[in-house]
């Protein structure tokens, strides 16, 4: 039976309805796809506000760049501590070394504290280089140190760079007494890192201080006068490995070792290096998480800042805190119910500097300054704050 006029254009208006219907499914992933992760979040390139304490004591400035990587994708990774390889080590002398002679001894213990493993690397030409490192397995297997550490002390000066301390650390446009650009620098210890960490990639860079040694070759605290660049280096993902300080001080008392690879650069070269708490990747816990909106990450942070700042109120009467990066990146967390065993997290980190003061806008008493210091991490899937001293 032949259709109407009317029967014929509702079929066919229904089949136009039926194409736009396919053809919107196939474009809206695209669409959505194609945006950033700063778009889907709501992420400013930059930010100003203002936090205070319930007493108005604390007081958090806000002028912060705002940094998102452009990622396709933001996955969550299982990893696990690990130890150095013995060649892994003998690269890492080599490298820093260079064209020094040096002796190389690799040494394997069972104690009742555990498996300890010993590395010592020496100049022959009594040039003041060594380098040392320890791995160490408690009696469960539970890996407690893998560190490796290269120092190299200047014979006519005395000077020498501790690459375990972030006292002496600032951000700087050029070291005093080298010549060495930024960026000549960092390609002198990305050089050194592909042979040794190949997949590591360089996140932040600030200038250090030389300290002295005294007559006795014992290490003083005293500025040497010379000074070199200090380069932070992290596993090259997705998202960048955030520092939370300079150099992570004293390990043994800290619940989160996080991995750490330091380099100091000056006009002689490699004059340090950090390695430590080295990490594997076990795999991919999720393929592409979904994060936050921005602006609730803006609100926890309005909320809890000031908490965290205002417990130095019954000492100082006048607490002010500049933030000036708000940086998502990754960040080791301790994996809930698993020993031993870690989780790299999207975390947000509010970077800056506070200054204390005892009366209200009296003389600075105290500051605290380090480059990258993290004043508030949040993570970055389900808000909830991390303290990173102890990765949770």
């Amino acid at each position: 039976m032949a259709l109407s006029s009317a029967e014929a254009m509702a079929i066919e208006v229904n089949n136009m309805k039926k194409v736009i219907a396919i053809l919107l499914a196939l474009l809206l992933p695209l669409s959505a796809s194609a945006e950033t992760i700063a778009q889907q979040i709501g992420a400013p390139s930059h930010v100003v506000d203002t936090f205070k304490s319930n007493t108005g004591k604390t007081v958090i400035t806000v002028d912060a760049e705002v940094h998102v990587p452009d990622a396709d994708r933001i996955p969550v990774y299982s990893v696990t501590p690990r130890t150095f390889s013995q060649d892994e080590l003998q690269a890492m002398a080599a490298t820093c070394f260079g064209s020094i002679p040096y002796s190389f001894d690799f040494e394997e213990q069972d104690k009742e504290a555990g498996t300890f493993t010993y590395v010592s690397a020496n100049a022959q030409d009594g040039s003041g280089c060594y380098l040392s490192g320890i791995m160490w397995r408690n009696p469960l297997g539970i890996l407690q140190e893998a560190k490796a550490l290269f120092e190299r002390t200047n014979p006519i000066t005395g000077t020498w760079y501790p690459t375990e301390k972030h006292t002496n650390v600032y951000l700087g446009n050029q070291p005093v007494g080298c010549t060495l650009t930024r960026d000549e620098a960092q390609r002198i210890a990305d050089e050194a890192v592909r042979t040794f960490a190949p997949g590591f990639s360089c996140v932040g860079q600030a200038v250090i201080r030389g300290e002295t040694t005294n007559g006795s070759g014992d290490y003083s605290e005293d500025y040497s006068g010379q000074e070199a660049w200090v380069l932070f280096y992290g596993k090259d993902l997705e998202l960048p490995v955030t520092y939370d300080t300079a150099f992570p001080n004293d390990l043994h008392n800290h619940v989160h070792h996080p991995e750490t690879l330091v380099i100091v650069v000056d006009d002689a070269g490699i004059e340090s290096m950090l390695f430590n708490a080295p990490y594997s990747l076990n795999g991919t816990l999720v393929e592409n998480c979904v994060l936050i909106p921005f602006d609730q990450v803006m609100s926890i942070a309005a909320k809890l800042m000031p908490l965290k700042i205002a417990s130095y109120e019954q000492s100082y009467s006048d607490i002010r805190v500049h933030i000036a990066e708000i940086r998502l990146g990754y960040m080791y967390t301790l994996q809930k119910d698993t020993p031993g065993e870690y989780v790299l997290t999207p975390v947000w980190d509010f970077v800056g500097t506070v200054e204390y003061r005892r009366q209200k806008n009296g003389k600075i008493t105290a500051e605290s300054s380090e480059p990258f210091k993290s004043r508030l991490t949040i993570n970055a899937i389900d808000g909830t704050v991390i303290d990173r001293d102890y990765g949770y």
